[in-house]
């Protein structure tokens, strides 16, 4: 978001306040970025030397590669370069075209990753014989490379639809304006946000209540295999509960952000602050996962020790 020099010194004081937040977001949605890139660089490289070939390292390494390229993105790309007043997308128009595109589908697929990932522990923790005799790595990666086939599809008219104008990268001016708002609201609460969020809640509530039932009935799984799945399970119902917070409050902000409209540098100020907030909450979304499953995860947690030391696993 630009601002006039002299405009931002005449500011109220409030929506100064607006302003210097957002820059100062900013700057940590980058640091956080720095951190989250090392952090998904480290669960690849630990589900990667676990001494399992399953959907569910699988999953690990396609999220945790998914969430390097949507963090860059938004982090350094879209937050980062434009800090220091840089704007990739207004290069050229093939540019400004592809950078709204990858945005758009590095996002979402990691997202989506997320909502396979938990419907895979849905099948194992309900159906664990059917689990262990039908669902396998090779499962996860065609479904991992059906969603990427169908995001890169869904939103491959992005390369039609952007254009510069006056050197800005926009959409192009030819779309009504109705049809960008309802294109925008739509790809962010369906694609982005409302379907993976509908499913993970589902999956979760199944995964939950089957637990709670075999504790009921006294099922007792004392061999490794169940321990296993039960530390995966719960890493899992960590990772999906911070993916329901974060993805909400990117959903209001970006909400938000479409409803403040004006041409005045107070309502610059305003939309700067939800466009900051909507990113680095989108940023946070992809930047966490190692955190949690070393926390949540006792099979991840003791992988990733013996990796680090160089042990056998």
């Amino acid at each position: 978001m630009e601002f006039n020099v002299t405009a931002v010194e005449d500011m109220k004081a409030e929506d100064y306040i607006l302003y210097k937040t957002s820059t100062i977001l900013n700057f940590i949605t980058i640091i956080i970025t720095v951190i989250g890139f090392i952090g998904n660089i480290l669960a690849y490289l630990t589900a990667n030397s676990m001494n399992m070939v399953s959907s569910t390292t699988t999953y690990m390494k396609c999220l945790a590669v998914a969430d390097i390229t949507s963090a860059t993105q938004d982090g350094i790309i879209s937050l980062g370069l434009r800090y220091y007043g840089i704007f990739v997308e207004d290069y050229s128009v093939i540019v400004c075209q592809i950078f709204f595109y990858w945005s758009a589908i590095t996002s979402v697929i990691a997202n989506w990753i997320v909502m396979s990932f938990t419907a895979d522990r849905m099948v194992a923790t309900v159906y664990p014989i059917y689990y262990r005799q039908k669902v396998n790595a090779g499962t996860a990666r065609k479904v991992v490379l059906a969603i990427t086939i169908f995001q890169c599809l869904f939103f491959a008219w992005f390369f039609y639809g952007y254009e510069l104008d006056e050197n800005k990268c926009r959409y192009k001016a030819s779309i009504p304006e109705y049809v960008i708002t309802i294109w925008s609201w739509f790809w962010i609460i369906t694609m982005y946000a409302g379907i993976p969020a509908v499913v993970i809640s589902i999956c979760n509530l199944v995964i939950i209540i089957s637990i709670r039932r075999r504790k009921k009935i006294g099922s007792k799984q004392e061999d490794k295999t169940a321990s296993t799945e039960s530390s995966i399970t719960k890493l899992l119902l960590a990772v999906s509960t911070s993916f329901l917070f974060f993805t909400t409050i990117v959903a209001c902000s970006y909400g938000l952000y479409q409803s403040t409209t004006g041409p005045t540098e107070s309502d610059k100020a305003t939309r700067a602050f939800f466009v900051t907030m909507t990113e680095m909450n989108a940023v946070m979304n992809n930047s966490f996962n190692f955190f949690l499953y070393v926390i949540t995860g006792t099979v991840f947690r003791k992988a990733f020790i013996n990796m680090i030391t160089c042990k056998k696993q």
